[in-house]
């Protein structure tokens, strides 16, 4: 497999929460190895107010000349969002998302990321695994 260095892995969410009531949003992002075992994992939480706007979490993976070795192992991106509502209400009242987003960019670490910004994989849809 040919890898362009440096490229990133990024992932992005939209999240908000009904106007009577705030919630909580966490998200997890993994990479696994073809024997889906555990290679990196970021897992980040969001408190969100009642009537708040749509927000954007972002987070993403960096990878650099340095990381080579580690890059040939990576098989999946594992996409896991959850939400709920501080109130404890039963029913569809927690959290609200859409807008689940994988974006590989390759050369965009260059020139303190003023260089070439080429999408090589953009993929919009529901939040699970991603073959890599």
């Amino acid at each position: 497999m040919r890898i362009s260095l440096p490229f990133e892995i990024e992932c992005t969410q939209m999240y908000g929460a009904r106007f009577d009531c705030g919630g909580l949003f966490n998200w997890s992002l993994r990479i696994f190895d073809s024997s889906q075992d555990l290679i990196q994992e970021l897992r980040e939480s969001y408190a969100i107010e009642a009537g708040s706007e749509w927000q954007t979490a972002r987070n993403s993976f960096t990878f650099k000349e340095s990381s080579a070795p580690f890059i040939e192992q990576m098989r999946y991106l594992h996409f896991i969002i959850d939400g709920k509502d501080d109130r404890f209400w039963k029913g569809h009242y927690g959290t609200k998302f859409a807008r689940s987003a994988v974006r590989i960019r390759f050369n965009s670490l260059r020139d303190g990321g003023a260089g070439d910004n080429n999408m090589i994989v953009s993929r919009q849809g529901e939040p699970g695994w991603y073959p890599l």
